[in-house]
This record gives structure tokens, C-alpha cells and sequence, in this order.
């Protein structure tokens, strides 16, 4: 007997996110969450329906771990930082929220 499987189309986009004035902010739903070399990136819906990736940045990808795919989130770039460890690239430090359904 044949086993019936289900599929769902994964959502790409050419749109990455790369912020570079301190208070950019992106919001949206998030659609996919894609592993990769370098760690977890996100894609989200924005409200204007376009789809935008995620940058692969340590402290965000800490933070949006706790999100899931349907959440809406708000991620605002805060500013960057002189890495601790040398040879490294500056720090980006962002903010992370997620709306509350009540």
C-alpha cells in the first residue's frame, strides 16, 4: 500500500535583509525558517506582501529561535558593536518582538 504524503511549498525570496541605519525595522509573519551553514535564517510575509530573508547574524538568530513559523514579529537593528574577539566583524545587536494574540 502506497503511503499518502502531504507537502507544503517552501517559500524562497531573493530579498535579504541587511539593515544599516540604527532603527530599521522590518515586521511581518514569519512563513519559512531555513538551516543553513552559518545557522537559522527566517523569511517573512511584510505587510505590503513582499517576502524578505533574514541575515544570519548570531545575537538575532538567538533571539528569533523562540519564534515559529505563523508568528508576527518586529525585529529593529539597535546598532553595532566592537567585536571582543579580534580579527572579528563588529557586533549587530537588534531587538526582537513578537505580537501577542489575546
Amino acid at each position: 500500500m502506497t503511503k499518502k504524503r502531504n507537502f507544503r511549498k517552501i517559500e524562497g525570496t531573493d530579498n535579504f535583509w541587511a539593515p544599516a541605519k540604527e532603527g530599521e525595522i522590518i515586521e511581518g509573519d514569519v512563513l519559512d525558517i531555513i538551516s543553513g551553514s552559518f545557522g537559522n535564517q527566517h523569511i517573512l510575509k511584510l505587510d505590503d506582501k513582499t517576502t524578505i530573508m533574514t541575515p544570519s547574524h548570531k545575537i538575532l538568530q538567538s533571539k528569533l529561535a523562540q519564534v515559529k513559523i505563523g508568528d508576527y514579529v518586529r525585529i529593529t537593528y539597535v546598532d553595532e558593536t566592537e567585536s571582543t574577539k579580534k580579527g572579528h566583524s563588529p557586533t549587530k545587536n537588534y531587538e526582537v518582538e513578537v505580537e501577542e494574540i489575546e
